[in-house]
């Protein structure tokens, strides 16, 4: 039987559930080291320029040789006046020949006697 001086019969409590234990956290992932930087190349330095040559002075010119003075010509020699020629002597006119000679002449030669 029952107790009646209990008031109230307690009923069992359920167990508490277990707790799902934490899921472990993912360990965090370790960062990559940063990369080195690649020092500078140093510069090459300035090649030094090479000195102006020195221009060579100027060559003094020879000075003009002086001329020499034209030779004075010497003056032409008057000529001599042409001498007048002598007048021809004028010709003894032919003789006639005698007549018989052209017959003779004519007969030598075969030919016609001239009147």
């Amino acid at each position: 039987m029952l107790d009646s001086t209990a008031s109230h019969i307690d009923t069992p409590t359920t167990p508490d559930t277990p707790t799902t234990p934490d899921t472990p956290t993912t360990p965090d992932t370790p960062t990559t080291p940063d990369t080195p930087t690649t020092p500078d190349t140093p510069t090459t330095p300035d090649t030094p320029t090479t000195p102006d040559t020195p221009t060579t002075p100027d060559t003094p010119t020879t000075p003009d040789t002086p001329t020499t003075p034209d030779t004075p010509t010497t003056p032409d020699t008057p000529t001599t006046p042409d001498t007048p020629t002598t007048p021809d002597t004028p010709t003894t006119p032919d003789t006639p020949t005698t007549p018989h000679h052209w017959k003779r002449v004519a007969e030598e030669f075969n030919m016609v006697e001239f009147s």
